[in-house]
């Protein structure tokens, strides 16, 4: 009778598997045929969505028997798949390479080349180039883009002569991937979420431009050095401040630190926290100039951010359609977010920590318009979310969902997931800071 039941268990496993990845592939080849929306093919996404959440759910549920087949040896398949292709794009064989940006939203091609890392080639091409520099001016750019990156980085790099975009590249994607291990090995994320998130189409993108990683390597390093001695803040607060002088959207990070961390942090640390704040307000406007001059990307998949919403991008019964959607499913969110247990024995810094992130994430989804590789910031908003929250049934919807919004990146209906991540984020924070005010009402009455 036990092998009955045993053999029952694993067909059921194997069809959720096979559900699982009936619908991850859909999500990497309806993008083929979203050309022309229409309301056929949002309704079919939105029914494969669902029902790629509900497996994910069921798959993640099931984080006791998931250290028995997934572990740490693991994710060094991608790692080292990733170098063979490299090593043969350098001896013009571009398959392998391409296969796996399939899992992304494809590569860059210079003369029917493979070019990796073309983002970054933004800024290496300009160290590399006598033209003055300025933003919105096509400096050397293999892609003839404007310029859109920090100028005095630019400068920076050639005044150390430095323009090798390959090992700046490699050297970042290797600690990247050395990152994610360390991440498995600590089992700091559910290991089925961690793998899912290194194969999806934010993370593959962002590994294959470059620029990206780079950031989230300086922030997930800083947020771990912030919460130390004073010796580990100084090096954490630098670390942090380099993204935020490299990228423009790690500011919301330092602000809200700020703010969330300002009792842990001691005054020397804030001291350089505050340095790029004054930067950027100094150089204002090359900030909004670098914004001007950046590709805003199509909501319809590889693009979020609610001022889609405010611009000509999506028709008006879509963003109603959408609209509704998403407040039926942040309905449903709202009675989990009320069930998120925080753990008791953790430490009282990653709290802060969370909220920062979470915060920082609305901001940029509030503020601006981005490629679905910032998405990246969902790694440690990941960890921190696990250290934070009991691991129950909540949690895990709430991990399905960010996981769903990864995999879904390059659909039509992005925006509905990324608005759902945005609104659900924010009934966090607004429902620490309702028990807050509660708490603080209840020890003045005393």
């Amino acid at each position: 009778m036990s092998n009955k039941f045993a053999i029952i268990r694993n067909k059921e496993k194997y069809r959720e598997f096979l559900l699982l990845l009936i619908c991850w592939i859909s999500c990497l080849v309806l993008p083929h045929f979203q050309k022309n929306l229409n309301l056929l093919m949002v309704i079919s996404q939105i029914l494969i969505s669902i029902i790629l959440l509900v497996t994910l759910y069921r798959t993640l549920s099931k984080h006791v028997e998931i250290p028995k087949i997934i572990n740490y040896k693991l994710f060094f398949i991608f790692p080292i798949t990733y170098l063979v292709s490299l090593y043969l794009i350098s001896q013009g064989n571009y398959a392998l390479y391409i296969f796996l940006n399939r899992f992304g939203s494809g590569t860059m091609f210079v003369n029917n080349n493979v070019f990796i890392y073309g983002d970054l080639a933004h800024l290496t091409s300009a160290s590399e180039c006598t033209t003055p520099i300025q933003i919105g001016e096509i400096i050397c750019d293999p892609f003839f883009r404007p310029l859109n990156q920090n100028p005095h980085i630019i400068s920076l790099l050639r005044l150390l002569d430095f323009s090798n975009l390959v090992w700046l590249g490699l050297i970042s994607t290797l600690l990247f991937f050395a990152l994610v291990i360390l991440i498995s090995i600590k089992n700091q994320i559910n290991q089925v979420t961690l793998l899912i998130t290194l194969v999806s189409p934010p993370i593959v993108l962002a590994i294959d431009r470059g620029n990206e990683i780079i950031t989230i390597l300086l922030i997930i390093s800083s947020l771990y050095l912030l919460i130390g001695s004073r010796i580990k803040q100084f090096i954490g607060a630098i670390l942090l401040v380099v993204s935020a002088f490299f990228k423009l959207w790690p500011i919301f990070i330092i602000l809200c630190m700020l703010v969330f961390l300002r009792k842990h942090l001691f005054i020397f640390a804030k001291g350089i926290m505050i340095l790029p704040i004054i930067y950027w307000a100094i150089n204002f406007k090359s900030a909004f100039e670098m914004v001007k001059f950046t590709d805003r990307g199509s909501p319809n998949g590889l693009s979020f951010g609610i001022k889609h919403y405010f611009s000509s991008s999506i028709s008006l019964i879509y963003i109603v359609f959408f609209v509704l959607t998403t407040f039926v499913f942040a309905i449903f969110y709202f009675f989990r977010v009320i069930d998120l247990y925080i753990k008791k024995d953790q430490n009282s810094n990653y709290l802060p920590i969370l909220n920062s992130l979470l915060l920082s994430y609305v901001l940029i989804w509030a503020l601006g318009t981005s490629y679905v590789y910032r998405l990246i910031i969902f790694i440690p908003i990941l960890i921190y979310l696990n250290k934070v929250f009991v691991v129950n049934r909540p949690l895990l919807q709430l991990e399905s969902l960010i996981l769903l919004t990864l995999l879904t990146s390059r659909l039509s209906i992005t925006t509905i997931f990324t608005n759902l991540i945005a609104v659900t984020f924010l009934m966090i924070l607004i429902r620490q800071l309702i028990q807050n005010i509660g708490s603080a009402n209840i020890i003045r009455a005393k």
